[in-house]
C-alpha cells in the first residue's frame, strides 16, 4: 500500500517516525492546557508521573526542587511540588501517588 511500511519480520527492529510521533505526542500534551474534557496523555515507558495543571491534584505538598530528565541529556526540569492524584473513568478510579507538578512541561515539550 502506498504510504505504508512493511510489518518488521523476527529479529528486525521496528523504526519509528521520531518526527510524527512528536508531532502527535504534541498535540495529545497540547489537550491538558484548561479547558479540557477530563484528558490525559498515559505514557507506560515515563518514570514519573507529570502534571502541569494543579486541579489534577487531590493533595499537594512542598518540597526541595529535583531535577527530571528528558529526552536530552542536556536538558531538564524542575518539580515544584508532589502530590496525589485520581483518575476517574467512567466506574472506575486510579490513584497515583508521588506525582510531580511540573507547570513548565507542555511549553518545553517541543524541545525534548
Amino acid at each position: 500500500m502506498l504510504g505504508r511500511k512493511p510489518i518488521p519480520q523476527a529479529g528486525q527492529k521496528r523504526r519509528f517516525n521520531s518526527k510524527a510521533y512528536l508531532a502527535i505526542s504534541k498535540a495529545l500534551i497540547s489537550s491538558l492546557k484548561p479547558p479540557i474534557n477530563n484528558q490525559i496523555v498515559s505514557d507506560s515507558g515515563a518514570a514519573h508521573h507529570i502534571f502541569d495543571t494543579k486541579r489534577f491534584f487531590t493533595s499537594l505538598s512542598n518540597f526541595t526542587r529535583i531535577p527530571v530528565s528528558t529526552g536530552k541529556s542536556d536538558r531538564s526540569l524542575s518539580a515544584l511540588e508532589s502530590g496525589t492524584v485520581t483518575i476517574i473513568c467512567k466506574f472506575r478510579s486510579i490513584t497515583l501517588t508521588k506525582c510531580l507538578y511540573i507547570p513548565q512541561i507542555n511549553s518545553k515539550f517541543p524541545d525534548y
